[in-house]
């Protein structure tokens, strides 16, 4: 989160973990300053989302790389959350909470809660219900232009809102927060032979079987 307002690309290494946007190791640092050196990378640029909402008589707000979640906080029990989408009802989800995902958060929090994965260049946002209660209640796939507003409508059953695992308040019952687009990017250093579906096959161990 302390990477999202500077100016300057950013290349991430990883150094534990799955790490989608970490696809350098430790060990391979000295060569990637080489190929930095050299100019020989190339910019990835991922848009940023943004959060809005009034907790309690405070006003707050957030942006987020991968995600902005609404989760159930104390009491083990589904909320409920009604969700607008440019001011259009869509549904109520019944849920342990909802994910609103940019494309390079599909592979984050919302794929761990079955999402779609999402080309990084798509101009979409992924609505995706953590645990919903209904089984026809699956991640939509949005325009990023759209205007999302998600009400808390569970009773005694508070949320936490969050952008990207930093905590940005807690919801209660008839709370609302707004997630749209922030007009904002961030370019990631992108070096030779580093794909997306490079890194899929890598991360996800996907090496396919003969028939």
């Amino acid at each position: 989160m302390r990477l999202l307002g500077l100016p300057r690309p950013i290349l991430g290494v990883n150094i534990g973990g799955m790490g989608f946007l970490t696809a350098i190791p430790v060990t391979d640092f000295s060569l990637a300053i080489l190929y930095i050196k050299k100019h020989e990378f190339e910019l990835d640029r991922r848009f940023l989302v943004l959060c809005e909402a009034r907790v309690g008589c405070q006003r707050v707000s957030a942006i987020a790389l991968n995600e902005i979640s609404i989760l159930r906080a104390d009491i083990p029990r589904l909320v409920e959350l009604e969700v607008y989408i440019d001011d259009e009802f869509v549904t109520r989800y019944r849920s342990d909470g909802l994910l609103v995902s940019t494309p390079t958060g599909s592979t984050a929090y919302s794929l761990a809660a079955g999402g779609a994965i999402i080309v990084p260049g798509a101009h979409v946002l992924a609505l995706t219900p953590v645990c919903p209660h209904t089984l026809s209640n699956r991640a939509m796939i949005i325009d990023a232009d759209s205007v999302v507003r998600i009400r808390v409508a569970s009773v005694e059953v508070d949320c936490i809102l969050s952008a990207d695992s930093q905590v940005v308040g807690r919801m209660v019952t008839g709370d609302s927060v707004i997630i749209r687009h922030a007009r904002r990017w961030i370019q990631l250093i992108q070096l030779p032979g580093m794909t997306f579906y490079s890194t899929l096959r890598m991360k996800l161990h996907w090496r396919g079987t003969s028939i």
